[in-house]
């Protein structure tokens, strides 16, 4: 009875899962506003590289997304 109820259909699921990922791009962006942007300089090359690979890191983990282009 109480499985029945918990069902989940697409829509629901969906809403879920874009809630969820919503959720981690607020963190994701609160986390590269205090790394990155504290400085007054532009970001470097470095930089930039190591942010592009926490945000694909990041995606993956949500499992959301099983393949990402390079």
């Amino acid at each position: 009875m109480c499985a029945a109820s918990l069902h989940a259909t697409p829509a629901v699921s969906f809403f879920i899962a874009s809630a969820y990922l919503g959720f981690v791009v607020v963190l994701a962006a609160r986390r590269i506003r205090l790394l990155f942007f504290s400085q007054s300089s532009p970001l470097s090359s470095d930089q930039a590289r190591i942010l592009h690979q926490c945000v694909r890191r990041q995606i993956f983990r949500t499992g959301l997304f099983r393949q990402m282009p390079n």
